[in-house]
C-alpha cells in the first residue's frame, strides 16, 4: 500500500512540474540587448516540451517618431510608427518558417508588412506608458491599447520595450478548428525611437 501511495505522489508531482514548466512564461531577452526586435510566442494546440516557440521578426524599421518635450522629461503625448517585414521571420526549424510564412498564416507573398501607429502615450509611472495602437496587418486594421516602458533614455531619443497578448482568432490567422497552434499569442518588442523621423 505504501509503494502505491508513493508511485502516485511521484506521479501527481510529475504531473505538476509539466504542466508549470508547459504554462510558463518565456525567457526574457538580456537587457544588454541592444537590438530592436519584435519576437512572437506561440504555443501548440496540443502542448510540447518544446513550447513556447520563438517566433522573431528580424527587420523592423522605424518610419516616424515625433516627441513633444524634451526625452529626459518622458514621452507622454509623443508617437512613433514602424513596419515589420514578415518575411524576416525566423525561428529554429526552417520548415516552421516557411509554414508560418504561407497563405495559411502570415501570406507574406501577399500582404509584406505589418505597420503599427502608436501615439500620445499617457504616463502610468515608474517609466510605464499606456497608449492606444493602429495594427495594419493583412490588408485589415486592428485598434489596441498597449502598454510599454521606457528602458533607456539616449541623447537623441529613448528605447522602449513592450509586450501583448492576444490570439490568433484577434488577427484572422490560421484555422478555427483543427490548427496544430495554439490560440493564445504573446508578442514582445524593443524599439530605439530617436528623434528626425519624419
Amino acid at each position: 500500500m505504501r509503494s502505491l501511495s508513493a508511485m502516485t505522489s511521484v506521479l501527481a508531482t510529475a504531473l505538476l512540474t509539466a504542466s508549470a514548466a508547459s504554462a510558463a512564461e518565456p525567457a526574457a531577452v538580456p537587457d544588454s540587448d541592444k537590438t530592436d526586435y519584435m519576437i512572437v510566442y506561440a504555443s501548440h494546440a496540443e502542448p510540447k516540451p518544446t513550447d513556447p516557440v520563438s517566433l522573431r521578426f528580424q527587420k523592423i524599421k522605424v518610419t516616424k517618431v515625433k516627441f513633444t518635450k524634451p526625452v529626459k522629461d518622458g514621452v507622454e503625448g509623443a508617437s512613433a510608427e514602424f513596419e515589420v517585414d514578415l518575411s524576416s521571420l525566423k525561428s529554429d526549424s526552417a520548415k516552421r518558417d516557411a509554414h508560418i510564412k504561407s497563405p495559411d498564416y502570415l501570406d507574406v507573398a501577399k500582404f509584406a508588412t505589418a505597420t503599427v501607429t502608436v501615439e500620445k502615450p499617457r504616463h502610468t509611472g515608474e517609466g510605464n506608458y499606456s497608449a492606444p495602437a493602429k495594427v495594419k496587418f493583412r490588408g485589415k486594421t486592428y485598434e489596441w491599447n498597449v502598454t510599454f516602458k521606457v528602458v533607456e533614455t539616449l541623447p537623441d531619443g529613448v528605447r522602449i520595450r513592450g509586450e501583448h497578448k492576444f490570439t490568433r482568432k484577434d488577427v484572422g490567422i490560421g484555422k478555427d478548428g483543427d490548427d496544430p497552434v495554439g490560440q493564445d499569442l504573446l508578442v514582445r518588442l524593443q524599439l530605439t525611437l530617436r528623434k528626425g523621423k519624419k
